[in-house]
């Protein structure tokens, strides 16, 4: 007999969908981040423990599902905002979920995305950074405790319409940039490499491999920042990073850009940058907790933007 995962929509009237576990044709009906399930469920068939959670968020509104493998009910709840989380599988190697969560958005959802968030939900540790090196899949906290800094986050209320669109051809010129540059990726790349290719590549892409090699240094001197408590310098690498993501990567918008500028323009802030895919979403800005009101009063007065804020450290 056929196995059959049924899920339940808590928030749609419980309407139900489901598919055959063996069956490959569950694109067919139901919607793509219902696929992150059928992904996930065909790669727990190859392991002998099928026991385990599934989260699923749609976009910006969380949907908790009720999920039943036949004879073994889970209820499924939203993990966090953002974020689809599939634990169908639950063998302790918090790694091995997370690349399985990236291979649902390569294979079932047509994105063909990083690992960083994935490696952030699963890997993540409350009061700390998280520096990951994507290559070795290696994820390193970083302290960042100091209950003098808050984390603020500003919603620009753009939509990111361009972000799936505009991804694929980024990673794209990327690639045609460590071809021409003769390497496997740009992580083995130096700006002394792609200055001496200049000439063999457009404007485009070597602004794009541009980004990325600096953006790989950036990172690691910000890490080193951040675990010496050197919070302007660390600041200074988020605007750097800002302003490298506007001009060489072309995916920041107007409205992040303002609320930066806005941002910066107020004593007690280190940094702030745009965070996400780009063309629209949500700043993040290190500052003292002593500024916090101002920097708020600052930034509805002089943008259009409503947003939230966040004082926890995450």
């Amino acid at each position: 007999m056929d196995a059959v995962v049924n899920f339940t929509l808590l928030d749609k009237k419980n309407k139900d969908r489901g598919f055959i576990l063996n069956s490959h044709t569950a694109q067919e009906y139901i919607g793509r981040y219902y696929n992150y399930v059928k992904m996930y469920t065909d790669a727990s068939r190859k392991t002998a423990n099928q026991s385990g959670t599934a989260f699923i968020v749609l976009e910006f509104c969380l949907k908790p599902m009720l999920i039943d493998f036949t004879n073994r009910p889970m209820v499924l709840e939203p993990f966090d905002l953002l974020f689809t989380f599939l634990f169908l599988i639950d063998d302790g190697n918090q790694v091995s979920k997370a690349l399985a969560c990236q291979q649902a958005e390569h294979t079932h959802a047509d994105v063909p995305c990083g690992i960083m968030d994935q490696f952030v939900s699963v890997l993540g540790k409350e009061g700390h950074a998280l520096l990951i090196d994507c290559r070795s899949l290696e994820a390193t906290p970083i302290p960042l405790t100091d209950p003098g800094l808050v984390i603020l986050i500003t919603n620009s209320n753009v939509r990111h319409s361009l972000s799936c669109s505009e991804y694929p051809i980024r990673r794209r010129q990327c690639e045609t940039a460590a071809s021409i540059l003769g390497k496997d990726s740009l992580r083995d790349a130096t700006m002394k490499d792609l200055e001496g290719a200049r000439g063999r590549m457009d404007d485009v892409t070597y602004r794009r491999a541009r980004h990325v090699i600096e953006e790989i240094q950036r990172t690691v001197q910000a890490a080193k920042s951040l675990e010496r408590g050197e919070y302007k310098e660390f600041g200074k690498h988020m605007v750097d990073s800002h302003n490298s993501l506007r001009d060489l990567y072309e995916v920041s918008c107007r409205e992040l850009d303002e609320l930066v500028s806005a941002a910066m323009e107020v004593e007690g802030v280190f940094g702030s940058r745009m965070t996400g895919g780009g063309f629209g979403g949500c700043t993040v800005t290190l500052l003292l907790a002593e500024a916090i009101d101002r920097t708020i009063h600052h930034i509805q007065v002089n943008t259009h933007t409503h947003m939230y804020k966040d004082y926890d450290m995450q």
